[in-house]
């Protein structure tokens, strides 16, 4: 298999989201776009996670999960048909930062 199976696999299941969201009522609505832009890092994630090897691209993971935790609560407010106000946007935010900032706090070995 090639190194880009993983990565490639992803993006096709990121195209099916897509096309199989926009089927069922000929529309994308909020949270369905919501869904396909987590699906489509997570196929980002996958391929830098295993070919990118170049400066600053090891800082590419903890962004896109970032991104990731601030699809998932944008998706979860959207769908249960919420008003965006300022308030929810900065949990948004607050959620993305605290995954993508991670990456910043350092682990002992463990024993």
């Amino acid at each position: 298999m090639s190194g880009y199976s993983k990565a490639v696999t992803a993006v096709v299941g990121a195209i099916v989201m897509a096309v199989a969201s926009a089927m069922t009522d000929d529309t994308i609505s909020h949270p369905e776009w919501v869904m396909i832009a987590v699906a489509g890092f997570t196929a980002f994630q996958v391929f830098v996670t295993a070919n990118v090897g170049l400066p600053l691209w090891d800082k590419a993971k903890a962004v896109t999960a970032g991104a990731l935790a601030g699809l998932g609560l944008l998706g979860g407010y959207l769908a249960n048909g919420e008003h965006m106000t300022n308030a929810l946007w900065l949990n948004v935010a607050i959620a993305a930062a605290v995954a993508a900032g991670v990456w910043a706090v350092p682990n002992r070995a463990l024993r």
